[in-house]
């Protein structure tokens, strides 16, 4: 799901500023397949008949036991077990499919009218190459900038095995099952982070641990960046007001974040709230 242009909602995870349409034959397709592209580099599908188009895309078995679910078959299966729970309501969705066609993640954007602010995705990652499991996923997406932050895995992890039509049912239910509590406790931490404000010692010793992380250590130019981001006099987006709080510099990340693989930024997302967590609890 790395695109590589359209407007988006993404930062996980991706967003884009300049459409730009692909068309593209690769060695799982016999067909060509049209979309647009975000800025990560990630295909990106919005309508539902970009959706169509992952009819065309079958991804081949590695191995005797392998046993690929189809992109299109896994969206619809999705789509069905979502629609049995009568307290979630998705508003739309987005598709993010890698330039070789193997990789996908789905998100569905959950609105609630108690929350100006942000909303909230429901998902999942297939990856039809062997190297991840299905997993049910979910984040939050600030409206103001389309900042989203892929926060963590909602379920067990199904291989591509046979069995794997049912397997993956079954991680979806328990995904969706999980997701209220999900959604509760995000409100919560999101709350304590705009109140958590973020003097020169905060930043530095959040830095220092970025610095000293295995996940963040990897890419100084990224920390840089995030710095750059929350520091900057005039704010990308006026809600963020002064670069103050935790909050802000959460959202300063995922502007960050928007360039580089929404795969990857759930290892980011999952290391910065290990990082700033005890300043939660103060």
């Amino acid at each position: 799901m790395e695109k590589q242009s359209t407007k988006a909602m993404v930062a996980a995870v991706a967003e884009v500023n300049a459409p730009q349409k692909f068309e593209f034959l690769s060695d799982n397709t016999d067909r060509k397949v049209k979309g647009v592209v975000n800025q990560a580099g990630w295909f990106e599908l919005n309508t539902k008949s970009d959706f169509e188009e992952l009819k065309k895309i079958n991804n081949p078995s590695r191995g005797s036991k392998h046993v690929p679910i189809q992109h299109y078959d896994a969206v619809q299966l999705f789509g069905d077990r979502v629609s049995s729970n009568t307290n979630i309501k998705i508003d739309r969705q987005i598709g993010l499919l890698s330039p070789n066609t193997e990789k996908f993640l789905l998100m569905c954007e959950i609105k609630d009218d108690s929350i100006k602010d942000f909303s909230f995705i429901l998902g999942f990652v297939s990856f039809n190459d062997k190297t991840r499991a299905i997993s049910v996923i979910s984040s939050t997406n600030a409206f103001v900038c389309s900042n989203l932050k892929i926060t963590g895995i909602m379920s067990e992890k199904q291989k591509h095995l046979n069995g794997v039509t049912d397997g993956t049912a079954k991680v979806f239910d328990l995904g969706i099952a999980n997701f209220e509590q999900y959604r509760d406790k995000r409100v919560k931490q999101i709350e304590r982070s705009k109140n958590v404000e973020v003097d020169d010692k905060i930043l530095s010793d959040i830095v220092l641990q970025m610095h000293r992380s295995e996940i963040f250590g990897k890419n100084p130019m990224m920390i840089s960046n995030i710095l750059k981001e929350f520091t900057n006099d005039i704010p990308r987006h006026d809600e963020f007001g002064s670069r103050s709080t935790l909050w802000s510099l959460e959202n300063a990340m995922t502007e960050v974040s928007k360039n580089i693989s929404p795969i990857r930024t759930i290892g980011y997302n999952q290391e910065f709230d290990r990082i700033v967590n005890k300043y939660m609890t103060r």
